[in-house]
């Protein structure tokens, strides 16, 4: 790649792409069932587990709620399962909001030397931006905690106002036009 490329704009996710998913989410989802369980004196692990599509045994995350929804679905997922245990929605819906916690508790682990990445591109011309289910709140702090909250032109999270969260392209569309960036569909193998 060089100064004069035709890519004048990267779109990173972050979750997996910047940081590892699973030393991220994982303690998360531990906590959350630990919580849940709690709160509501029930064995609801397993079934939380499968939701949130967490393998606590593997120590994987795969397809479910928390690889694929923002916050606000992951706790409505959350309430209907506890729902389908037999708690009423309106108990479920409050259990939720008090158990389910905004933000990981796990480690922001980088998968490169992600200064160095953001800081070629910028070199090469080329803008950077971030496109997250996660909260703004959270996504900002490890932004700074990884050391590029200012090396990225812009970041779109989950809970901003007015966005349509993947995989709807609404989000990088939105990018594109605020960054100035004409929108091209090309494919580089």
């Amino acid at each position: 790649m060089t100064a004069d490329n035709e890519v004048k704009l990267v779109i990173f996710d972050k979750d997996g792409t910047l940081v590892d998913f699973h030393r991220m989410w994982l303690p998360w989802a531990a906590e959350t069932v630990q919580l849940l369980e709690t709160t509501t004196g029930r064995r609801v692990g397993p079934a939380v587990y499968k939701t949130l599509g967490v393998d606590p045994i593997q120590g994987k995350v795969s397809m479910g709620s928390l690889a694929e929804k923002t916050l606000i679905g992951i706790r409505a997922d959350v309430s209907a399962t506890l729902q389908k245990l037999g708690i009423p929605a309106i108990e479920a819906d409050a259990i939720v909001e008090k158990a389910v916690p905004e933000a990981s508790n796990g480690e922001t682990a980088p998968v490169c030397d992600l200064q160095k990445l953001f800081r070629e591109l910028r070199a090469l011309g080329c803008k950077s931006a971030l496109c997250t289910a996660d909260s703004r709140t959270a996504t900002e702090q490890q932004m700074r905690d990884l050391g590029i909250a200012n090396l990225l032109d812009d970041v779109v999270c989950g809970n901003d106002p007015g966005i349509i969260p993947k995989p709807s392209p609404h989000c990088a569309l939105q990018i594109c036009k605020r960054l100035g960036v004409p929108l091209k569909v090309k494919q580089y193998y």
